[in-house]
């Protein structure tokens, strides 16, 4: 067990490492708690582990950067699974999990909505996310690839959900590596929508984080749906002008460099 735990760790996926090992501690447990074995092996191996680097908190996107990051991600030559999926993590403000597993059962057209089950929620609750007209756009884009399929953003190659590095190979890909992480996404969107005067209480429930004050947690079930479902939409028409805009500041700097060039050669 340990040398296969070893290997692992030789592949630089301490994280994973460190989960394997907790499964692994789980399933001895569950056979003691049957009368299978008297100890779990598992338990005492933590210590011949590597030690886990320091916590770094998440880079995310600046919102200058935001048009240049979705233009490239437009013109990667990757597959449109890949492209299509990041950019509607981006609209929804969900987490990588929750976009990969997704499937088409959870998805209503007809009420713009997606319904995620608590069995995928982190936090174990059912997440009701309103869909903005453009992340309706990039659903039917990908019902054209993975209609056959159960799941949205299915892999290229086989039925089963997208890699769970595939975003951020992508955005590694396109150069914005150094500057954000999926998770950094859902911070871009927090961020801009709080300097935007929405409330931080509806802003955390389509961010799907738990409410820490636990009297306030007993007592609030609202959903919020009609302010976030007008938040989202605000966020998707906020991506769309920066996206316009990237494209007439590119489109006038070609015409620049062209009249430039035609004034030169006339001399």
């Amino acid at each position: 067990m340990l040398e296969v735990l070893r290997k692992m760790e030789d592949d630089n996926v301490n994280e994973t490492t460190r989960k394997v090992k907790k499964h692994i501690e789980k399933i001895f447990t569950f056979a003691i708690a049957k009368g299978k074995l008297n100890s779990n092996p598992a338990t005492g191996i933590q210590g011949a582990l590597k030690a886990l680097p320091p916590t770094e908190h998440q880079r995310h996107l600046a919102i200058e950067d935001i048009s240049s990051f979705i233009k490239a991600i437009q013109n990667d030559q990757g597959h449109p699974i890949v492209k299509l999926g990041l950019q509607l993590l981006l609209l929804t403000m969900t987490r990588t999990g929750e976009v990969r597993f997704a499937t088409w059962k959870e998805i209503d057209f007809d009420k713009a909505i997606w319904n995620i089950p608590a069995s995928r929620m982190k936090m174990k609750r059912d997440h009701c996310i309103p869909l903005s007209r453009q992340a309706v756009q990039i659903l039917q884009e990908l019902h054209q690839f993975t209609s056959h399929s159960g799941y949205l953003v299915r892999s290229p190659n086989s039925n089963k959900p997208l890699s769970e590095n595939a975003f951020l190979v992508l955005i590694k890909r396109i150069g914005f590596k150094s500057k954000t992480t999926t998770h950094g996404l859902r911070a871009t969107a927090s961020t801009y929508l709080n300097e935007q005067g929405f409330r931080p209480g509806v802003i955390e429930k389509q961010l799907a984080h738990e409410e820490r004050n636990q009297v306030r947690k007993a007592y609030n079930h609202a959903e919020y749906l009609e302010e976030r479902a007008d938040m989202l939409q605000k966020w998707a028409n906020h991506l769309a002008t920066l996206n316009e805009q990237f494209e007439i500041n590119n489109e006038n700097q070609k015409n620049n460099i062209n009249h430039n060039s035609t004034k030169a050669s006339k001399k």
